[in-house]
């Protein structure tokens, strides 16, 4: 079964504990079954988030698949490494299985990093099955993981791009002269053309950032708003219609993966085409209604709201083709070959893959949190 996040080792018992936890970060067989594993989760995915669900959902359908001959030791989030090193140290073996933002490694993640595109990716849904698609079919994509010894299992998204002020955003001109922490240098860099500059500090800094006055407002998703209790301060939340921002991704070290029986690598496989074939989605669909009813009801909040493109078009045209073109050169000197080949794949993959009939539950919120009393 999957383990608790929480490690207590007694004193008494850790002793009689150390063959086990030096097994733990290798994938070594348990002494029950000669094909039995226990493979270590460094997680940068928070409690109760979307993060976790679909991890969670992950790691107990290979469970089921495997008949308990793979299971999966969670260990609590960012204690096993810090979350920019959890890529690195899933390839160096410290971990067997990583979960983290790969934008924080863009150098590892080029092919994650085109999510980060404004305007480019406004479909959750459409985002994870194509990233997967492509990644697993793009010959210079497939290069990138074999190259960082890395297996995919898949990538999805926070959630959509909200930006908090302490005063409303009605159009892309309000954002000028307003300092602004966000996440990804192609945000940063189509904010800047607004007139925004950018505080660089991380999301747990961010609370003490605005606290200080030292941001005007934060960039996030909605659930990472309440995550981090910006809402105590910045009661305004956009939804500036620039898409997803961002991916979370799930990767086995290569090495422990080629050492998993056919039978084992064939659930770990199945398991990753049906999450990224829409049961990702239905996880993350359920943790968002969730988060959608806490941001209804939360007295901090003044107002939520989204734009829509005739609000953004001006911006769109500002921004233009060039954070594209930036994206080609950034993804080819990380090593991807064919970016552009890439990119134009990933787009046409988003277009195909887009299901009217699959919402995010979050898109809701704008009209309830409307007819709130």
């Amino acid at each position: 079964m999957i383990r608790n996040r929480t490690r207590i080792l007694s004193a008494a018992v850790g002793a009689a504990l150390v063959p086990l936890l030096a097994a733990c970060g290798s994938g070594t067989p348990s002494a029950s079954s000669p094909d039995s594993k226990e493979l270590t989760v460094a997680t940068h995915a928070a409690r109760n988030s979307r993060g976790e669900a679909v991890t969670d959902w992950y790691f107990k359908e290979v469970e089921a698949r495997t008949g308990g001959t793979l299971t999966f030791k969670v260990t609590a989030p960012d204690s096993l490494c810090p979350p920019p090193e959890i890529g690195e140290c899933t390839r160096d073996g410290r971990a067997d299985v990583g979960v983290s933002v790969s934008e924080y490694a863009p150098q590892l993640f080029p092919t994650a990093t085109v999510v980060g595109i404004p305007f480019v990716s406004q479909d959750s849904a459409a985002l994870m099955s194509a990233f997967y698609e492509v990644n697993t079919t793009h010959t210079g994509a497939k290069a990138v993981w074999e190259k960082n010894g890395l297996h995919l299992v898949g990538h999805w998204s926070p959630g959509r791009m909200n930006i908090g002020t302490k005063t409303p955003l009605t159009s892309p001109g309000d954002l000028n002269n307003q300092r602004i922490r966000t996440a990804g240098a192609y945000l940063e860099r189509a904010l800047d053309t607004q007139g925004a500059s950018n505080v660089s500090v991380t999301a747990s800094e961010t609370y003490e950032a605005v606290e200080r006055g030292l941001a005007d407002g934060t960039g996030f998703a909605l659930d990472g708003a309440l995550d981090f209790k910006l809402t105590e301060l910045l009661p305004y939340w956009t939804d500036v219609n620039t898409g997803h921002y961002s991916t979370f991704g799930l990767w086995l070290n290569k090495d422990v993966y080629d050492g998993l029986t056919d039978a084992q690598k064939k659930a770990i496989d199945d398991v990753a085409a049906e999450l990224n074939g829409g049961k990702g989605i239905e996880a993350i669909q359920a943790k968002a209604a969730e988060q959608c009813t806490s941001l209804v009801g939360n007295d901090d909040i003044s107002k939520i709201s989204k734009w829509d493109d005739s609000v953004t078009k001006p911006w769109r045209d500002a921004v233009g083709s060039s954070l594209v073109d930036r994206w080609v050169q950034d993804a080819e000197a990380a090593g991807l070959s064919d970016a552009r080949g890439y990119y134009e794949a990933y787009v046409a993959a988003m277009e195909a893959n887009v299901d009217t009939a699959v919402t995010d539950p979050i898109d809701t919120c704008y009209e309830q949190f409307e007819g709130r009393s």
